[in-house]
């Protein structure tokens, strides 16, 4: 897809491109800013194309108003999505219930990316929550950088080893250390992983990768 870079046209472009294709897997804008606005218009967009799998929305300000029209967009949409990218878009806690009743329905999603955004321990649960049941085939989930602390770093970790295909957790960058993190947190829960990226003086996060 292709949009214009006059920023009076992208609403309109954006939705001009997305309504013109007959059929396409994968929704990837250019990394323009295009706002909440233009999100919102991305998301009745998107109720046309229910052959989506894969989904790049990352760093396009979407905010709390244009991540909610989407996820609210794909939750009807899509059902054999498998690929969820909504990275540093400001989405908060507001937005987590509507964000996390459209991943509990994705039953085939493989990966899911929203990190940068400011979802905290109240938003890691809610997701938590939504990946608890099914999703078989989930293997990488990325909430780096979304001030969370240990509580909801530990309620993530406890879903996600149990999918039979996870293979990597990206928790860097939150606000984990503020209660002591340590390895032992974690390999309660994962007995058979590796923690990568690990800084025992800024334990500010972790990646946890099942070897």
């Amino acid at each position: 897809m292709l949009f214009h870079k006059n920023r009076h046209s992208r609403r309109n472009c954006l939705v001009r491109s997305a309504q013109d294709l007959h059929s396409f897997e994968e929704a990837r804008p250019a990394r323009h800013m295009f706002g909440a606005e233009a999100g919102v218009a991305l998301g009745k967009a998107l109720y046309k194309h229910a052959g989506l799998t894969e989904v790049y929305l990352s760093y396009l300000n979407l905010e709390d108003e244009g991540a909610v029209a989407i996820a609210n967009s794909l939750k009807e949409t899509a059902p054999a999505l498998e690929v969820l990218e909504m990275a540093g878009n400001d989405v908060t806690v507001e937005a987590a219930p509507t964000v996390s009743a459209c991943i509990a329905v994705k039953q085939n999603l493989r990966k899911l990316n929203l990190s940068e955004n400011e979802l905290k321990d109240e938003g890691a649960i809610q997701i938590s929550k939504a990946l608890e049941e099914g999703h078989l085939q989930l293997n990488e989930v990325d909430l780096s950088t979304n001030s969370i602390g240990r509580v909801g770093a530990r309620v993530l970790a406890q879903v996600v080893v149990q999918k039979p295909n996870f293979k990597l957790l990206n928790i860097n960058d939150n606000c984990i250390s503020d209660e002591g993190i340590d390895e032992d947190m974690f390999t309660e829960f994962w007995t058979d992983c590796s923690v990568q990226s690990w800084n025992a003086e800024q334990s500010s996060g972790c990646e946890l990768q099942l070897k």
